[in-house]
């Protein structure tokens, strides 16, 4: 007959009680231990052997699903509910009946084996996943869970445990509602941005996700929650961008900057504690769109699997499993009977046949293809929209935030000293030479395309190393002291007024350089940027001194402004305007650059027909034929529309 080994973990309060040995010498196995036949009751033996032990009756807690020794069960018994004299670690106890026991204060991890430190670590993942909760458990976490990759796994732990309960309390018809909607996602995306264009459609399915998401769990939804319009404005603009304009970047930036914004907006009116913009909250955007949508989508799986297993409600009514039935049976016959028909009448083959190309002509290779795209977007958008019904947690387990030391005010204004010196000199030079317009005392060899063009890269970079010097200062700098804090603020102010001058010396040598060789999309985002960068700069310099600006929101709602702008100032129109008006005085122009540029500029390129030389006239003529051609042979679906697309074909009825 074999014998079995139970060990008992019990606690009161904030002690553990353990066996003491006199002999250091031995390596003790310090938990209450006893060993049992393998057919004789363990939880009776364990509880008959605390009743010995300790002269009580008690009950067991929970046993251990899984062992550091797969040759030992272990359980908890937790007595914080009693009143029992604990002896500490200093003393043995003098009862008969406690006699080589100690209770041991669990915060004294040093007593402890390698073995019994284990064990102690193991117990609060246990209590994790059973969801008991005591005083001493967090002691637990304090004192055995303290580095950051212990911290990380505990709060993981937390996270998995309460999304498992979420999952437990949702209803089958609730899990059934996110699929079908996720399902109708991965339709839509398929049908309207496989091998389409994206024109109307980017309004319409991000309409559909956000519908979506909000309709999931509209109960706990905000949507009169102010900060939440700070990002659903810039969608709806966004969004719009795709049946307005078809500057390629711009386009391919939105396709990564309104998931983000979505994102956001849907966090924000979901959960009520995010009151506020901080950087931690992208850090939680990023996050839900990375991690949490795509570790959640696999459950779609799972619910499936409880979907097929819960068919009681289809046995039970017999209406609908002989509906079901009939269906079935139905199939073959219909496939019998439509080929009959279709042999017997023409054109009803002609429609029939049809169908297959107006679901975009499926055949073996496409329908794969499009089962995969419909496939990996239903399961990401499932785990997106599903997310949303897990809380938002902060870490259950805080991270120590001061790995990074405060600096003195004194070492910063330093510094800023030293740099705005040699910033000083710099602008000195900068007004003799590039301001000054005496370009006569430009060192020989250099012209001022070329002056424009080897510095403007430099005075960007520079501006950017400022940008984050003043942003590292402000956050890591100390501020203990009124006084101090003036000085450094003059000091942040007039590096600030430094970096203003870099960046208008930058943007005026962008200027000249365009004026020499022309206007491209670089070029003009660069000046774009540039002027993002100065807002940036003046919302700091008002909240160094003014303490109620909030600098990180206030800088989200300017960089969104620009952008929007920047959007709809359909910057292809602007460059081949500055191009056309540039070749009006110089007859430059760069006609293979001209061609590049989308369906937007072409209200101004076709303006080159009456000015422009024979040769490009003729080029212009030949470029605009073929892209009408090929407008004309894509461009067929509602959901492609877009304004510039259609302008052009109209114009070009007419030419």
């Amino acid at each position: 007959m074999g014998v079995k080994k139970i060990q008992a973990l019990i606690i009161n309060r904030d002690k553990i009680l353990l066996k003491d040995s006199n002999d250091k010498s031995i390596n003790r196995n310090s938990f209450i231990t006893i060993c049992v036949d393998e057919n004789e009751d363990m939880v009776g033996a364990i509880k008959g052997e605390i009743r010995k032990l300790l002269n009580l009756d008690c009950k067991i807690t929970f046993k251990f699903n899984k062992d550091k020794n797969s040759e030992v069960t272990t359980f908890l018994i937790d007595l914080s509910d009693k009143e029992i004299e604990a002896c500490n670690r200093n003393s043995l106890c003098e009862d008969e009946g406690l006699e080589h026991l100690i209770w041991v204060d669990l915060r004294d991890k040093n007593y402890y084996s390698s073995y019994e430190y284990q064990y102690i670590k193991l117990l609060l993942e246990e209590c994790i996943k059973l969801q008991y909760q005591a005083s001493w458990t967090k002691i637990i976490a304090e004192v055995y869970f303290n580095d950051f990759a212990s911290i990380n796994y505990l709060n993981r732990s937390y996270l998995t445990n309460h999304r498992k309960e979420k999952d437990l309390q949702a209803g089958l018809q609730e899990k059934i509602k996110v699929m079908l909607m996720a399902f109708i996602l991965g339709i839509l995306f398929n049908y309207f941005f496989i091998w389409d264009s994206i024109g109307i459609s980017a309004v319409v399915f991000i309409l559909a996700v956000i519908g979506f998401s909000v309709y999931s769990n509209y109960a706990k939804m905000d949507l009169n929650k102010r900060l939440g319009w700070m990002f659903l404005i810039p969608i709806i603009f966004l969004s719009f961008t795709y049946s307005i304009y078809n500057n390629w970047v711009l386009r391919s930036l939105n396709a990564i900057i309104i998931p983000i914004l979505i994102t956001s907006y849907i966090i924000i009116i979901r959960y009520e504690n995010i009151k506020d913009i901080k950087v931690a909250f992208f850090n939680k955007i990023f996050r839900r769109i990375f991690n949490t949508s795509f570790s959640t989508a696999p459950k779609f799986f799972s619910f499936v699997k409880e979907l097929i297993k819960n068919r009681r409600g289809i046995e039970e009514n017999s209406t609908k499993k002989n509906i079901i039935k009939g269906l079935i049976i139905s199939i073959p016959l219909l496939l019998i009977i439509v080929s009959l028909l279709t042999s017997a009448d023409m054109m009803f083959k002609y429609y029939v046949e049809n169908i297959g190309n107006n679901m975009m002509g499926l055949n073996p290779g496409s329908l794969i293809g499009h089962s995969l795209v419909i496939v990996i977007i239903t399961l990401y958008t499932f785990g997106f929209i599903w997310s949303l019904n897990y809380d938002y947690k902060e870490d259950y387990i805080q991270k120590n935030n001061n790995a990074f030391p405060k600096w003195e005010p004194v070492t910063i204004i330093t510094i800023i000293f030293v740099i705005c010196v040699v910033y000083l000199l710099f602008s000195i030079v900068q007004f003799s030479y590039l301001y000054g317009g005496a370009k006569n005392i430009l060192p020989s060899g250099f012209t001022y395309a070329e002056y424009a063009r080897k510095g403007f890269f430099e005075l960007v970079l520079v501006t950017l190393i400022n940008f984050a010097l003043l942003a590292i200062s402000i956050k890591l700098t100390n501020r203990d002291n009124p006084k101090i804090n003036k000085i450094t603020n003059t000091a942040y102010s007039f590096l600030i007024l430094f970096t203003f001058n870099m960046l208008f010396s930058a943007n005026y040598k962008m200027n000249m350089y365009e004026m020499a060789f022309g206007f491209t999309r670089l070029r003009i985002f660069v000046q774009v940027f540039m002027l993002l960068l100065g807002i940036l700069l003046l919302i700091v310099l008002l909240g160094i001194w003014i303490k109620r600006v909030p600098m990180l929101k206030s800088a989200i709602i300017a960089t969104m402004i620009v952008y929007i702008v920047l959007n709809y100032a359909n910057i292809d129109k602007i460059i081949a305007k500055k191009n056309i008006d540039r070749y009006r005085a110089t007859q430059k122009i760069d006609m293979m650059y001209l061609k590049k540029l989308s369906y937007d500029a072409y209200g101004e390129i076709i303006k080159l027909m009456d000015i422009g030389s024979k040769h490009d006239k003729l080029s212009i003529k030949r470029h605009i034929n073929y892209e009408k051609e090929k407008l004309i042979k894509e461009y067929d679906h509602w959901y492609e529309f877009n304004y510039y697309k259609y302008k052009l074909l109209r114009i070009l009825e007419y030419k």
